[in-house]
């Protein structure tokens, strides 16, 4: 604690509180109709008390203004008003727009013009992309995370080749950041978005916690009209793809459902309070199904002669005569066995003659049709039961009390939550034996802005994040339902009989499809929770110094608690006992951080400038024994402990935009970004438990990781309506997570402990073009080159390289996601607001896997990712159509479509390592025709939805 109070003293002392970036301004020249600048014109926004005056040179300027479509009103004595409509702003940028005033004798006399929005943002310094709520309702798209992973430099869910975890996520200028993992928060509903900003370049000072980019969304405030929408749609899977998805031409009209509303307007009693609250309900079955054969609670193992499941075991080639016996109708197979696989069919051609007639007799005997999966004569059958369900839940309430003109209150609230399965294939005939898992998060935020001058703005905010998951089959540990399946055949081979027994007399694979290795029985028995509390302050100092300097510092403080409870069900002569050791991990921890920033955009006549400096730090507040050689548990005596220290990091960024013409622009940026570890890898393993030498310990004293990166770029306006953006960048990344620090000790061989010893190197292009035809055609591309190239992916990738006899890459390799090519193509058309269509065209090069060297096929160049999977393609599209009804003025209908993957195409997403396509392994003796294909390995097959939104 007095870490942090000595830190807080040293901020205040450097800065005002600091904010990132939620508004834009606007500034411009005023003159008269011989192009003299007009000295005292007042010039303010229409409907809001926010202006200013010109000065001697014509010049005006409007600060702060959020997000969104503005309508311009300049006025002076003698002259004509002048109005300017549809005059757009973004976050971070200026928007100009000049007004020319005329002479006039008519008292009252407006002059209106419609303002362009400008296709070259003249004072753009990095590379990042804004898409309004216009913009957003015109896409084939229902989350936001769509819109982010189609933007140029994005490729994956990663940004500029970084890995996932390196970027910050911001609503209304507050990190939502899962801070246990560095993944993304809470989510927002597009209808509640005002603007969407994704920046992928070097971004400026005042935002920090992050290397790679910044998705900073800005959400809409209530106004002063009541106003809403209620939005339903219901849909499924359609796809005949049933060689790889079990079920999916089984059409099931609500396998996906959403309800959602939106409302906004004054609060009619409080004067001076408005509102916009959104909510949410939205579930999806799925698309990958399992049989549900097993009963999860099942330890004996028997099959009957009524079409019903049948599990034939054999620990070696034998007979079954004398093994199996009949009770019955029952067929009964003693448990004494050590039972290793299921019988199939690939082993009855190595049996002898005599064998292969033993069998064949038993199987006509007793068994009138030989299923995994059969009809019995009862008519029951095994049932489908999808795999890959989910159902979220997600509500915001934003309040805003404005006490005068200058002096705003906002209250936030954002919550969602969502319970899901993950399919498995080991647990595709026991569905009911997986886990169920639940996460939730959870923002509350207090933010007061104040404007005690044209030219200052303040705001100071508090703000608490939750952040809670947990995964098991049953809460309670010690619940009887839990099996133990240690001794249990859970890697067993399965055929699936199309054709009964006469079908294996005539050849024993022809009517047989390979369904892989499964669970027959059990739970899995892990019971997992963490939870993430965080509390942030923050604030701002804005202030345009003259005409040139507008200057912003401030600082943030951060306080966390990270609880952890993980437990393995532990079993002792076939009960259930509370478990300890390594099968038990717990803590509480209280790390904390803050940073301090200055920043100075200097906006002169013909160039740009964005110069800034921050620092961070952060504190772990925890320990690690002094000799590593030694560990023993946390409450030994016998152990010395010594507090890791406090870490910083200080980032210069200078960025610079230089017009080259009245519709053209170059840009360069140079930056250095740090980054915090995650808390997952600082307090791994903290009761220093080893269970064997592939044991990861976390590290607490891990230093922040590092990136430099450079960035030109050129933006030019082509004809009267289309844009041209290219951005070039390279970016050098040092002191990344790894475990390849190995540690001998004296109670085991050795253990891995995170350290800061991965490094990796990226290049590349992004090139985008937009184009506007009227206000009824919207065309878009962004095409990126990039090559992502690190010595692992991901920060096990030592460990797990070295325990598998393999050496630990000192090399640059291409990274998992390494996308070389990257091409979106979207468009839209509206037809005189009456109906409108989109689409979103993705093509994708294929990226890295790892060939198996015992492959059939050459192996070139390095043995790490050195293979290609096949290319990515994909189509979505959507429309509407506003229904003309009888509705009052201000009420509208309308009915729409969504449809991902229009063309069902299956990309192979998950490779064999042996022959690089998804389909078949070189490893199985059957035909392509009869094998089980892996679900997991293809993208998600056609998704249509359909539905109608009322809005008024």
């Amino acid at each position: 604690m007095k870490h942090l109070i000595r830190l807080l003293l040293l901020a205040l002392l450097i800065a005002m509180p600091a904010w990132a970036g939620i508004t834009g301004k606007i500034t411009g020249t005023v003159t008269d109709d011989k192009g003299e600048p007009l000295a005292g014109v007042n010039v303010v926004i229409e409907g809001q008390p926010r202006g200013g005056a010109t000065d001697l040179d014509g010049y005006y300027q409007i600060l702060n203004l959020p997000p969104g479509v503005y309508t311009l009103m300049a006025s002076s004595m003698g002259y004509a008003s002048a109005r300017a409509e549809q005059v757009a702003v973004s976050v971070d940028l200026t928007t100009h727009q000049d007004l020319v005033l005329k002479v006039s004798a008519i008292e009252g006399e407006t002059v209106t013009i419609i303002a362009q929005r400008e296709i070259v943002q003249m004072d753009q310094t990095f590379s990042a992309s804004y898409v309004d709520a216009s913009e957003l309702k015109a896409l084939p798209v229902t989350e936001l995370s769509e819109v982010v992973d189609r933007q140029a430099g994005v490729v994956d869910g990663h940004f500029r080749g970084g890995r996932k975890g390196e970027v910050l996520y911001m609503v209304d200028g507050i990190p939502v950041t899962d801070v246990y993992d560095n993944s993304s928060g809470v989510d927002v509903q597009v209808s509640m978005v005002q603007e969407l900003q994704v920046i992928t370049g070097t971004f400026n000072a005042e935002y920090g916690q992050a290397m790679s980019g910044v998705v900073n969304t800005v959400t809409r405030d209530g106004n002063d009209k009541l106003e809403g929408s209620v939005n339903f749609y219901a849909g499924d899977y359609v796809s005949n793809s049933t060689d790889k998805f079990w079920n999916v031409d089984e059409l099931e009209a609500f396998n996906i459902g959403n309800a959602e509303f939106n409302l906004s307007g004054p609060i009619f009693g409080i004067p001076k309070l408005s509102f916009n609250m959104t909510g949410r309900y939205y579930k999806n079955d799925g698309w990958l199904d399992g049989l549900d054969l097993f009963d999860p609670l099942q330890n004996s193992f028997y099959g009957d002669n009524n079409g019903r499941v049948f599990r034939v075991f054999m620990d070696e080639y034998q007979g079954f005569n004398g093994w199996v016996t009949q009770t019955g109708d029952t067929l009964v197979f003693p448990v004494d066995h050590y039972l290793d696989s299921l019988f199939w069919a690939q082993d009855v051609q190595n049996w002898s003659a005599d064998s292969l007639d033993t069998w064949m007799t038993w199987a006509n005997e007793y068994s009138r049709e030989l299923y995994l999966m059969a009809e019995g004569d009862d008519g029951d059958s095994a049932e489908y039961v999808h795999m890959n369900t989910e159902v979220k839940r997600s509500a915001q309430l934003k309040l805003t009390y404005a006490f005068s003109p200058t002096s705003k209150l906002r209250l936030n609230y954002m919550i969602n939550d969502r319970d899901y399965q993950e399919y498995s294939s080991s647990w595709r005939f026991t569905p009911d034996g997986r886990l169920q898992r639940y996460s939730l998060q959870q923002t509350s935020s207090l933010k007061w802005d104040f404007v005690p001058s044209s030219a200052t703005f303040m705001d100071l905010s508090v703000s608490h994040s939750l952040s809670r998951y947990h995964h098991w089959r049953y809460e309670d540990i010690m619940d009887s339902r839990y099996m133990d399946t240690s001794e249990w055949p859970t890697n067993a081979y399965y055929y699936y009989d199309f054709g009964g027994a006469n079908a294996w007399q005539d050849e024993y694979t022809s009517n047989t499809i390979y369904v892989g290795t499964a669970s027959i029985g059990g739970t899995e028995n892990a019971n997992f929770q963490r939870r993430t509390d965080s509390w942030i302050g923050r604030g701002n100092v804005s202030h345009q110094l003259g005409r040139y300097h507008e200057m912003k510092t401030g600082f943030e403080v951060k306080t966390h608690r990270i609880f952890f409870w993980d437990r393995n069900v532990s079993f002792r002569d076939g009960e259930i006992v509370e478990p300890l050791g390594a099968n038990y991990n717990r803590y509480t921890r209280y790390p904390y951080e803050g940073a301090a920033y200055v920043q100075d955009k200097m906006e002169f006549d013909q160039i740009t400038l964005n110069i800034g400096l921050r620092l961070d730090f952060f504190d772990a507040n925890w320990k690690l024994p002094k000799d590593l050689t030694e560990l023993r548990y946390l409450d030994d005596p016998n152990t010395e402990w010594e507090d890791v220290s406090m870490k910083w990091a200080l980032s210069p960024r200078v960025a610079v935009a230089y017009p080259i013409s009245d519709a053209g622009m170059i840009h360069f940026s140079y930056g250095h970004f740090f980054q915090r570890p995650s808390f997952e890898v600082l307090y791994t393993n903290p009761d220093l438990e080893l269970t064997g030498t592939d044991t990861i310990v976390g590290n607490p004293d891990l230093k922040v990781e590092r990136t430099v990166q450079y960035e030109i770029g050129l933006q030019q306006q082509i004809g009267e309506s289309t844009g041209l953006d290219v951005s070039l960048y390279s970016r050098d990344i040092r002191d990344l997570v790894s475990t390849d620090l190995i540690i001998e000790t004296t109670t085991v061989d050795y253990y891995y402990m995170y350290t800061n010893r991965d490094f990796g190197s990226v290049k590349g292009v992004t090139v985008t073009l937009d184009q506007r035809i009227g206000s009824s055609v919207m065309l878009g591309m962004d095409y990126t080159w990039q090559q992502s190239e690190a010595n692992a992916s991901d920060p096990a990738a030592a460990r797990n390289e070295a325990a598998g006899g393999g050496e630990v890459n000192k090399y640059l390799i291409p990274m998992d996601w390494d996308r070389r090519h990257t091409l979106n193509l979207t468009g839209s058309y509206n037809y005189n607001d009456l109906w409108g269509v989109s689409t979103i065209f993705t093509y994708g090069s294929g990226t890295p896997y790892t060939p198996d060297p015992s492959s059939d096929e050459p192996v070139v160049g390095l043995l790490s990712n050195s293979g290609r999977k096949p290319v990515y393609m994909n189509v979505d599209l959507s429309g509407y159509y506003n229904i003309p009804l009888p509705l009052p003025n201000g009420h509208a209908m309308q009915a729409h479509f969504q449809v991902l993957n229009l063309l069902d195409r299956a990309n192979e997403n998950g490779v064999y390592s042996k022959t690089g396509r998804a389909g078949y392994d070189l490893d199985w003796q059957s035909s392509a025709a009869e094998l089980y294909v892996e679900p997991t390995h293809w993208s998600r097959p056609r998704q249509v939805t359909v539905g109608v939104r009322y809005s008024f």
